[in-house]
């Protein structure tokens, strides 16, 4: 007798949606559960207590500075009270509804499980250091690396997930206005008071801060401004042009991005298996950047804010100039030669 529970086989959006749910939303959820009233209690604090919370958080990261060691063997302590005024600085933004740090864009509507990943990726950035700092003392040279590679393996899955939940759309890194204008959303669509839609009506058709502001016409440039529509402009296209794609984003540009996604990754891992004076790592890393890049570059659909990300994204491969073996051949000989 056939056995039922593998007589029907799982399409792929429905495989998908179940590596999904045991990799990313039980874990999440069983976290969030166990965290629930202790996060309520903070929140409640934090909201009663705003200026001192701030205070903290920026007293820490000043303090990191004059600790001793800060610059030299002990640099370890100085990054964990540094990294530590980030993480609650993250803490109060999530608590607050405000935006302090620089996020990826996710979609205009993000879920509680999508803000708990960003959050997530944000936290552990912030230590990133610190624990690299403190492995260099704790762990061989070997080991270390393979913290390393844990870390970016964590942080590559979150990415994948905001990925997969923006239809394999472009991740793109939100500038200061934009993250303003999110904020000020978000303030919006939590408040409590029976007001709530006509002050996000308010917000975005321009009008500032201040509650007592008046509308008046915006040029085109204050309008991109003071909203996030060129965040979806390349979203809005692609739905438009390819109506039977149901929204999912063209199978080159998902590459792509699944390319810059997992490149941190993969150089890791060469880098552990051929070593630092391997070119390996080095080329394959700087070819999945190059590669990802033209596929964007290449594609169909290309708004200004995806160039502009792009633009970003390249500044980025001025750091290959200081990676081994192109650092130790080349500008390290030079330095001590001259």
């Amino acid at each position: 007798m056939a056995n039922r529970g593998f007589s029907q086989k799982l399409n792929p959006q429905q495989l998908l949606d179940k590596i999904k749910e045991v990799i990313y939303e039980k874990p999440f959820n069983f976290i969030s559960d166990k965290t629930q009233s202790q996060w309520a209690i903070f929140k409640h604090y934090v909201e009663q207590n705003k200026k001192w919370m701030r205070f903290s958080e920026d007293a820490l990261t000043k303090v990191s500075y004059f600790l001793p060691g800060r610059m030299g063997d002990s640099g370890e302590i100085g990054e964990f009270v540094y990294g530590l005024g980030f993480v609650l600085q993250t803490l109060n933004d999530r608590a607050l509804n405000e935006e302090s740090n620089e996020t990826l864009f996710c979609g205009p509507k993000e879920t509680l499980s999508i803000q708990n990943v960003k959050t997530f990726v944000q936290l552990l950035q912030h230590m990133q250091l610190f624990m690299e700092l403190l492995a260099i003392k704790r762990l061989s040279n070997r080991n270390r690396w393979k913290l390393v590679f844990i870390i970016e393996f964590i942080k590559m899955l979150c990415r994948l997930y905001l990925l997969f939940y923006f239809d394999g759309h472009m991740l793109i890194m939100q500038d200061e206005e934009e993250m303003k204008y999110n904020e000020r959303i978000k303030q919006a669509e939590t408040n409590t008071n029976k007001n709530h839609d006509l002050q996000k009506m308010y917000v975005e058709h321009g009008r500032g801060t201040d509650p007592n502001g008046y509308f008046s016409p915006l040029s085109k440039k204050q309008q991109q401004l003071t909203n996030n529509s060129s965040l979806m402009d390349h979203v809005y296209v692609h739905n438009t042009k390819y109506p039977n794609l149901n929204g999912r984003a063209l199978k080159r540009t998902i590459f792509a991005e699944i390319l810059y996604i997992i490149r941190p990754v993969v150089h890791v891992a060469f880098f552990i298996s051929y070593g630092s004076t391997s070119w390996m790592p080095f080329v394959v890393s700087l070819l999945m950047d190059i590669y990802s890049h033209m596929m964007h570059r290449t594609s169909s659909i290309l708004s200004m804010r995806q160039k502009t990300e792009l633009s970003r994204r390249r500044k980025y491969w001025l750091l290959y100039l200081f990676r081994p073996p192109f650092f130790n051949k080349y500008i390290e000989v030079y330095l001590k030669s001259s």
